[in-house]
């Protein structure tokens, strides 16, 4: 049996419920997830889903996102959004650190999160790291953005190789997993879908 941390981006549903489905199949494999860490914006909250389904600890954190403007990703709403809260990140660092200390995981696994990646870089842990989510499929060298709005493209590859930071795999989810190969450390994967989602 392995014991398994996650770090979580709390910014909408999707990857909270990605959270859910694997921890649902880790448990059924005889795995342990130990606790669930969420990133979220400052002064939001969980949706109540998430505490009524996730199967361990969870505690939240203050984490940085990419912040939308009229005509896409914002590169300047973005910096001036976060710059002054960068006391808060460090302390969600040192957070997520004391979590890990504490839980002694096997496998720490990332959903999307930049302090995950963040965290990765700077404490440098010793246990291997997963990253998880469909963006890593743009990480693909064969991937090819549409020609419009090629900022907007440009700052979503930075967060996601924020995110996957000494990830020894990314699981890029897709509907399409067997037509597209293995990828150097980009394994293609089914999407995570929760138990009661499938049996609809």
């Amino acid at each position: 049996m392995s014991k398994f941390l996650f770090i979580i981006q709390g910014e909408g549903r999707g990857h909270l419920t990605q959270a859910i489905s694997l921890a649902q199949l880790l448990r059924a494999n005889g795995h342990e997830v130990v606790a669930g860490l969420v990133g979220i914006g400052k002064g939001r909250q969980l949706p109540s889903f998430f505490y009524d389904s996730f199967p361990a600890d969870i505690h939240s954190f203050d984490s940085p996102h990419l912040i939308m403007g009229k005509r896409g990703i914002s590169f300047s709403k973005t910096i001036t959004h976060h710059l002054f809260r960068i006391p808060l990140y460090v302390k969600s660092l040192k957070a997520i650190h004391a979590h890990v200390q504490r839980h002694q995981p096997n496998v720490i696994v990332n959903f999307y999160d930049v302090l995950g990646g963040l965290y990765a870089l700077t404490y440098r842990p010793a246990v291997p790291i997963v990253a998880v989510g469909h963006h890593y499929l743009f990480l693909r060298n064969d991937f090819i953005f549409p020609t419009k709005r090629s900022l907007d493209h440009w700052l979503l590859k930075i967060n996601t190789r924020l995110t996957a930071v000494r990830a020894q795999k990314l699981l890029a989810l897709s509907f399409y997993p067997t037509a597209i190969p293995t990828h150097h450390r980009i394994v293609t994967v089914p999407p995570l879908l929760r138990g009661a989602v499938k049996a609809l």
